[in-house]
């Protein structure tokens, strides 16, 4: 996950949507994160994720 493009253009058709579903995930327990272009990632899941969400504008 880079915590460092969370703006990357044409990720999303609704950007202000997905930043807000990345925030209310970040809330939750998270052990594994899978995504269709990496894979499962368990390795600090649920840090990488709070990381990013606090990095959205």
């Amino acid at each position: 996950m880079d915590a460092g493009r969370p703006d990357m253009p044409g990720a999303s058709p609704d950007l202000p949507r997905a930043h807000a579903s990345v925030r209310r995930l970040a809330q939750e327990d998270v052990q594994t994160i899978v995504t269709y272009h990496g894979g499962p990632g368990s390795d600090a899941a649920g840090g990488q994720l709070r990381a990013l969400a606090a990095c959205l504008t």
